[in-house]
């Protein structure tokens, strides 16, 4: 890939206000920058401002760390939510370990 062509291809897709909003596509056979359009939600464009201030690995981890825990919190909630709705039991969760869940292979 040329080095020309793909800072070319860069500064074609940055946007200083809304962070990336298209990624680049160097075909090598063409030589030619191709563009895709990728749109992000609100809540996708908040995080990727956020993002501009995790500086180092360890704030990385800590974040990653962080949305971990919320997720994590989400699913136990839920859980909670259709054991008291008697959706799940015991039973279901004995039925879940037993379960072999595997793609296939022909």
């Amino acid at each position: 890939m040329h080095r020309a062509m793909l800072l070319l291809c860069l500064r074609k897709t940055a946007n200083p206000l809304m962070g990336w909003k298209k990624r680049f596509i160097f075909d090598e056979v063409t030589k030619k920058c191709n563009m895709e359009a990728t749109v992000f939600n609100p809540a996708q464009q908040h995080l990727l401002q956020m993002m501009s201030h995790v500086n180092t690995p360890e704030a990385l981890a800590e974040l990653d760390n962080v949305i971990s825990a919320y997720f994590a919190e989400k699913v136990d909630e839920e859980m909670d939510a259709l054991w008291k709705e008697g959706e799940i039991t015991l039973d279901t969760i004995e039925q879940w370990g037993k379960e072999h869940m595997r793609t296939p292979y022909k």
